[in-house]
Order: C-alpha cells, then structure tokens, then sequence
C-alpha cells in the first residue's frame, strides 16, 4: 500500500457502504490498473463488457471524484464489522480461486461498496 492509502481510507468510513477499497495499480506503471475494474449498470451489477484498465477511465466513471461504486478485493480493503456480521466471513472453500468475486457480492447486497481514488494500492 501507499503510505497515505489508509488514512486516505479513513476519511470514507462515515459513508454508508459494506466495504472500502483502494485502487490497486500496477507497480510497473502507476496509469494502469493492476485488475480490471466492471462498470456497473442500473442496479448496480456489474456489466457484461470489456473491463476499465486505467486510471484515468476510473476516474471518468467518479460521480463525487473521489471515489467510485465496486471495488477489486482484498489488496487495500477496509471492510466494515456491521457487514461481515450481517452476510458473513469469506468462504474457506473458494480460496484462493474466487473467494474475493463471491465476497463483494454478498457485500453489495447489504450496503454498496466504494473504491477511494487517492487510496492507492500497488500490485505486480
């Protein structure tokens, strides 16, 4: 993580949202992101379409330009104890192989889930 990408975090918590995430970008290139990010539809699932790969994309889909709606789990993820409580802990059976897919779904239907855009978590 950035040395600020917490406290940064931080300063999101009192939104309504099952969980906070950081941007996770690539540390080869700080424009790309290290995993496509969906765009959501109308009700707020994921669309069926080409990832957004970049930063600066990410950035277009901001409503408040601070931060935007889905986020990539676990890398640079604040997850709220109320939510956990409310659909549960991560399931052991599908770890490694799509624990964090399963994860934000559950998360999205208590409360949506937000990606900080100065929140910054680096990945190879």
């Amino acid at each position: 993580p950035d040395s600020f990408a917490l406290e940064n975090l931080l300063k999101f918590t009192h939104l309504e949202v099952s969980a906070l995430n950081s941007v996770v970008l690539s540390n080869q290139n700080p424009e790309r992101l290290s995993f496509g990010m969906p765009e959501l539809d109308h009700t707020g699932m994921p669309k069926l379409k080409a990832s957004i790969k970049s930063l600066g994309e990410l950035k277009k889909l901001s409503l408040d330009y601070q931060t935007v709606l889905f986020g990539n789990f676990f890398n640079g993820t604040l997850i709220k104890r109320q939510a956990i409580l409310k659909v549960g802990n991560i399931n052991r059976d599908l770890f490694i192989w799509g624990d964090e897919i399963d994860m934000a779904m559950r998360l999205m239907y208590f409360a949506p889930i937000r990606t900080v855009l100065n929140a910054i978590h680096y990945h190879p």
